[in-house]
């Protein structure tokens, strides 16, 4: 296997586990925000946002992670 493909599978690899580390960590803190009742509004409102922008940063990495998925699997098996 040539060496910018298996690159490419660790740029995917590193990519989708960026995106489920960033899943799971806003997911948790936007949910334990909206019950939290220790901060002001405005406090919980700007966690909340920045959890929602942070979750859509990471579909955008993991929507990435699959094109270059897509890419390496026609390098390596190219249609004739």
């Amino acid at each position: 296997m040539p060496k910018l493909i298996k690159s490419k599978k660790a740029a995917i690899l590193s990519l989708r586990i960026t995106a489920g580390w960033t899943f799971y960590v806003w997911a948790r803190l936007v949910r334990n925000m909206v019950r939290d009742k220790d901060h002001s509004r405005t406090f919980r409102f700007v966690h909340i946002a920045l959890g929602i922008v942070s979750i859509v940063l990471g579909f955008s990495g993991l929507a990435v992670s699959n094109y270059i998925s897509d890419e390496v699997g026609q390098s390596v098996n190219p249609k004739n």
